[in-house]
């Protein structure tokens, strides 16, 4: 199976790690043509898809859903340590041509309506936020919030701990699409300022 991508670099490593499928990776979405047509193809958000052939599944990461989203494509959470879970979201209306692909890649899809962020990467943003915001008034250690979210809620990784997992550019950047239309998604000013942006 190949699978053409063209995301980022923390991306690519997380996703040309899954095994089933050989990846290639493209700097620039219209190198597609150079190409037998691909199995799959999983791109960053807002990536254009024109002349994509019909049959190819098509992956967007989820980070900006327009209000309409794309029947066309399957939206996912293109994070590191979301893409090496078992289990993915994906926003859109199940199919066979894309489960065939993701049970290849031994992941099982949880479809889910589409909308920006879907579920999970919403949450973990949030919660993220909300650490950023106890640090920020002084309450506690990075170390210490991430020791008591992961003792009190059995969590993998405490907040911070997951925001160097996925990086906190992707986060911060989740928080003002989302906040644009709904201010609880307000981004703490000391998370965008630890995320450059």
């Amino acid at each position: 199976m190949k699978i053409l991508t063209c995301v980022e670099d923390e991306v690519w490593q997380s996703l040309s790690a899954l095994p089933g499928a050989t990846w290639v990776r493209l700097q620039h979405m219209d190198e597609w043509k150079n190409h037998p047509t691909p199995d799959a193809l999983f791109v960053s958000a807002d990536t254009p898809l024109t002349g994509i052939p019909e049959n190819v599944p098509v992956f967007m990461d989820a980070s900006t859903i327009d209000s309409m989203p794309t029947p066309s494509v399957n939206y996912v959470t293109l994070w590191p340590g979301f893409i090496e879970r078992p289990r993915w979201e994906v926003g859109g209306t199940p199919h066979e041509a894309a489960n065939h692909i993701l049970h290849s890649l031994n992941v099982t899809p949880v479809w889910v309506t589409p909308a920006t962020g879907l579920i999970a990467s919403r949450v973990v943003s949030m919660i993220i936020n909300e650490a950023y915001f106890a640090l920020e008034d002084g309450i506690s250690t990075k170390d210490e919030i991430d020791t008591a979210m992961k003792l009190g809620t059995g969590y993998p990784y405490g907040p911070f701990e997951w925001s160097r997992k996925i990086g906190l550019p992707a986060i911060a950047h989740l928080l003002l699409h989302l906040s644009a239309t709904d201010k609880r998604y307000k981004p703490c000013a000391l998370l965008l300022k630890e995320a450059n942006v």
